[in-house]
């Protein structure tokens, strides 16, 4: 039995003898130390009688007074910050509920508290004897004398190069709470508990350190990363401060623990390392690391709570006891991990649930307990060897993966010559008002084959083709094969530099072109002119008959090689397999190819888009339309969808958004539309679904190193759609594994990299072995020997169901308009120039046309850079996908705390338009309306700048289109990237036409003089 009034009277000597709790705190922000401002305040007492009330009321009436205690909120700036609350709820039965603000005391405060209130209650006088009390004020001097600028040293230097959180969740990074956090726990088994503390007393560690570490882990197989950071508490206590272990207040600190995982690492040597590492900061802990954390750098936060004071302290003696204490914090981060060793180790996760769902959370407690058994079964394992997945997730993920079963060992001209030979009548081609069928398709080939074959074309040999969309193309790329050797594109309109390199070092036998063609080429070229004369005669006289080269041809010799772009600066030649085509057309599951399909060949043969299209037309008996050469207007494009009757067609992401956009009708006939390359707007997908329900969307994905497509994803309910379009499940004959930096799968719903492996997969990157062997790597789980695996430096992760989700890059590569684009090769182009010190490159989706490349540069010493210069050269060194839309010149560029390029300080592009200038011609306002119309901008002057209006290469291509309907000239797309302006275009369109009507005057006299 305690009387109130008993009770109050302890509380209050309790509060005389810690007089920083009767005191107002005022709480400057986050600033440390508290500010203790030394006015009394009232003591807030409340009493409440229950005992009236049956057993059930009792209990509903006091949850429901203890709720609302909980939810009441404190002052700050006022105090108290702490409140009690007496209730009677019988005879010998009462309830003292104790609510405090956590910036008040920690929890190695309260049993002190707890300890010393029993004692003044037990007390008849309130004389109890207490141990001495050491006041608050001496901890905040003794904080005040610390050296802060060495603190700050030492903390800059252990987080060096961490620019970036680990976030356990990508939502961690979005999503402002609403809801109360909630809780997921368990009680670890006491035989598991008895191995940990064995573990840490083995490695002369404590147990907390070991939970630490293992936490660690646990996150690098989350997040897939090797250096990861989290929250810790620590007790804040400084050893040498006299009778810092009974005071009462706020000591807690709250630190970053970064842990660098190595894949061969002991967890031994891990644990050692974070004790050490502990051991040298914590004595730098007084100092307001808010200053040095770069943002907020830790989603989740791990509480080990090991009071120094027995939990049996608190039971005080009979008649006075504290029969239960219950919990109920609040995490302020994402995540919260509560470790309580007081009876059996409890684990407890406070989350937010607007970013983690309970299944998640739940997934995470059962493989944190999983980890916490491998590691005290196998202490002195690797990391690497530490296990998270039960049997039964590891069963499941396979069913994910796909097979990488070994592709059909037929080659691209067999296959073709079988389907010559069903139906050599059907139409294979058609361009225009022509068509082609498969027999004479054939023929022709066979005859250029023979030709390639006597200039010294075979297996392992490259043939250049630089011709435009055209039947000599198709004829060419399937003599080449036919004659063994594979194919190098070569894009004319790319800058000479490029392909004077790409030829250096592929060396191909010959180059097939044309007379038009080889006129924008290098000079010096091994090349053969498909329409030249002498070449049609000797082509004349070449037998018909399928050819036979001197090496027999297999499914393991190369088909074709296509550069991307190198983050080294110069592009990188990948080396594709015939076995990898056939996998990808011949009896696809994700789409359906047949003699009745009519595919549009539209992409560019240096893109691999180009491979599905033409094989996948022509290795299934389709007829293959081919869109005519130059560049893509959406008004043609749409009318011969409509035309020809085309029924599956790729467009990558950004094409598909304009043409719904803009001629969502021509779509109606489609039944297949493949599209990707890029993230895909769910919207634009939505939208064809409503109007066109019977053309199915299939989200294609996968890097040219894995032929085309790895994952493709069928479209089955748009309006069930969130807020990404995944990328599905891996085609047939491909194996898609999402791992983490060990090369361990992860598990659902976790972020890791993707690898593919399996038919499709290419060879390598031409002559770069080093290169090869990074990104191609033994496949641990193949049953084949010496199978392999590639690394894409994809982010993904798996869903429940099965469906892989793009998350991004793990590293600066980026997608843009189909293109893959390596920054580092446009910053390697820029810092060429003498004027340029430094350069960055980055995409950016904030101005009005969506993803741009914008560079960022600064000058050399005093050098004055000259932009228009400068983007003249780099339309001679890089090809148009890889032209920056703005060039930003800078002072220098920003910074993070640890001396790495910040990039999300880069500015954006200034995209204000300078004085308002009129057009002065016709030509110009022509020029100034289709602006206007191609950007959806109202007004445009001489001098506005078409990229700084929110123009890029796609929308550039529209600009040509609209131009060349005006003016009835061509202009090349690279000469818009030069001219920029309406003015600067005006003097374009001034000079073809001029050109034209020279042109036109001289074969008119040329006309005369031979009627003449």
């Amino acid at each position: 039995p305690l009387e109130a009034e008993r009770a109050r009277a302890a509380v209050e000597a309790l509060l005389r003898r810690h007089a920083n709790l009767r005191v107002a705190i005022c709480h400057e922000g986050l600033e440390r130390p508290l500010q203790v401002v030394s006015r009394e305040v009232q003591l807030p007492w409340r009493e409440e009688d229950l005992s009236a009330l049956s057993a059930s009321e009792r209990e509903a009436s006091l949850a429901a007074l203890l709720r609302a205690d909980r939810e009441q909120r404190f002052d700050l700036a006022r105090g108290p910050l702490y409140r009690f609350t007496f209730v009677r709820l019988g005879a010998e039965r009462q309830r003292l509920a104790f609510t405090h603000h956590h910036l008040l005391i920690d929890g190695w405060s309260l049993p002190i508290l707890f300890d010393e209130l029993l004692a003044l209650c037990a007390s008849a006088d309130g004389g109890a004897a207490l141990p001495p009390q050491h006041p608050y004020a001496d901890f905040l001097a003794w904080q005040a004398g610390q050296d802060r600028q060495a603190a700050a040293g030492a903390w800059r230097e252990a987080l060096a190069g961490l620019d970036a959180p680990t976030r356990l969740s990508p939502a961690a990074a979005r999503a402002t709470p609403q809801r109360p956090a909630e809780l997921v726990e368990a009680t670890l088994p006491t035989e598991l508990t008895t191995q940990l503390e064995a573990l840490a007393r083995a490695q002369g560690v404590t147990l907390s350190t070991v939970l630490q570490g293992l936490w660690a882990v646990l996150l690098g197989h989350q997040t897939g990363s090797d250096d990861v950071v989290f929250g810790i508490t620590v007790s804040g206590r400084p050893a040498e401060l006299a009778g810092v272990e009974r005071m009462v207040g706020l000591f807690i600190n709250t630190l970053p623990l970064r842990v660098r995982l190595r894949p061969d690492a002991r967890l031994s040597a891990v644990l050692g390392e974070i004790q050490e590492g502990q051991s040298r900061l914590l004595p730098h802990q007084q100092v307001n690391l808010v200053d040095i954390l770069p943002g907020d750098m830790f989603d989740t936060l791990l509480v080990f709570e090991n009071y120094p004071v027995a939990r049996q302290q608190l039971s005080g003696s009979d008649p006075l006891r504290i029969a239960s204490t219950e919990y109920h914090g609040a995490t302020h981060y994402p995540l919260t991990l509560m470790i309580v060793p007081w009876a059996g180790l409890q684990l407890r996760f406070d989350y937010h649930p607007e970013r983690f769902s309970r299944a998640a959370i739940e997934a995470l407690l059962a493989r944190f307990v999983r980890l916490l058994e491998a590691a005290s079964a196998t202490p002195e394992a690797r990391l690497r060897d530490l296990d998270v997945l039960a049997v039964e997730e590891r069963r499941l993920l396979a069913s994910f993966s796909g097979s990488a079963s070994a592709g059909r060992e037929a080659t691209l001209p067999e296959l073709f010559a079988a389907q010559a030979a069903r139906k050599p009548e059907a139409i294979a081609l058609v361009l225009g008002e022509q068509s082609l069928s498969y027999g004479e398709l054939e023929l022709r080939a066979n005859r250029l084959a023979q030709h390639l074959i006597g200039l010294g074309v075979g297996p392992e040999c490259w043939v250049g083709i630089a011709l435009e969309r055209s039947f000599e193309m198709v004829v060419a790329l399937l003599a080449t094969l036919k004659a063994g050797g594979g194919y190098l594109p070569l894009d004319s309109d790319y800058p000479q530099e490029r392909i004077a390199a790409m030829v250096a070092e592929a060396a191909p036998t010959v180059i097939v072109s044309s007379v038009a063609v080889a006129a924008k080429l290098p000079r010096g070229l091994p090349l053969l002119l498909i329409d030249a004369p002498a070449t049609q005669a000797t082509l004349a006289g070449q037998p018909e008959h399928q050819p036979r080269p001197a090496t027999a041809l297999s499914a393991q010799h190369p088909a074709y090689i296509n550069y991307t772009s190198g983050s080294t600066g110069r592009p990188k030649g990948v080396v594709a397999l015939h076995a990898g085509v056939v996998r990808l057309v011949i009896e696809p599951n994700y789409v359906r190819l047949s003699s009745s399909n009519r595919l549009l060949q539209l992409a560019p043969l240096s893109f691999d888009a180009a491979t599905f299209e033409i094989w996948g037309a022509l290795l299934n008996g389709a007829t293959l339309i081919l869109m005519p050469p130059g560049p893509v207007a959406i008004e043609a494009l749409a009318a011969l969808l409509v035309e020809q009757r085309v029924d599956t067609l790729w467009l990558t992401a950004g094409l598909f958004s304009q043409v719904v956009d803009l001629a969502a009708d021509s779509l109606a006939g489609v039944r297949q539309l493949l599209t990707g390359g890029d993230v895909v707007s769910v919207a634009h997908v939505q939208r064809l679904a409503k109007e066109h329900p019977r053309c199915r969307v299939i989200n294609g994905y996968g890097p040219t190193e894995n032929t085309t497509f790895t994952c493709c994803y069928p479209v089955q309910q748009a309006e069930a759609l969130g807020e990404s379009l995944p990328i599905g499940r891996p085609i047939d004959q491909t194996a898609v594994y999402v791992l983490d930096p060990w090369l361990d799968p992860v598990p659902v719903g976790v972020t890791g990299e993707l690898y593919a492996a399996g038919a499709g997969l290419a060879r390598g990157y031409l002559k770069r072995p080093a290169f090869s062997a990074e990104r191609f790597v033994a496949d641990p789980f193949s049953r084949e020997p010496g199978g392999r695996m590639y690394r894409s430096g994809d982010l993904a992760r798996w869903r429940a169901d099965g469906v892989l989700e793009f998350l991004g890059r793990a590293d600066l590569q980026v997608k843009i308009r189909g293109y893959r684009v390596e920054p580092g090769e446009i910053e390697a182009a820029l810092t060429q120039q003498p004027t340029v010190a430094e350069a960055a490159v980055m995409v950016r989706e904030d101005g009005p046309g969506g993803k741009q490349l914008v560079a960022y540069l600064v000058a050399a010493g005093a050098a004055a850079v000259d932009l228009d210069e400068l983007r003249r050269d780099l339309g001679r060194r890089l090809p148009d996908y890889l032209m920056p839309s703005a060039l930003v010149l800078l002072p220098a560029l920003p910074l993070t705390a640890n001396g790495k390029l910040d990039r999300r300080a880069l500015p954006a592009p200034s995209r204000s338009p300078g004085e308002f200038k009129a057009p002065r011609t016709r030509q110009e306002e022509i020029i100034s309306a289709i602006f206007g119309e191609v950007l959806g901008v109202e007004r445009v002057g001489v001098d506005d700048n078409f990229f700084d209006l929110g123009g890029h290469s796609l929308l550039a291509t529209r600009l040509v289109s609209r131009i060349r309907t005006a003016f009835e000239v061509e202009l090349p797309l690279r000469e818009v990237f030069e001219a920029r302006t309406v003015r600067g275009l005006g003097v374009l369109v001034q000079a073809a036409l001029v050109t034209d009507d020279a042109r036109h005057l001289a074969v008119q006299g040329e006309r005369e003089e031979r009627s003449l």
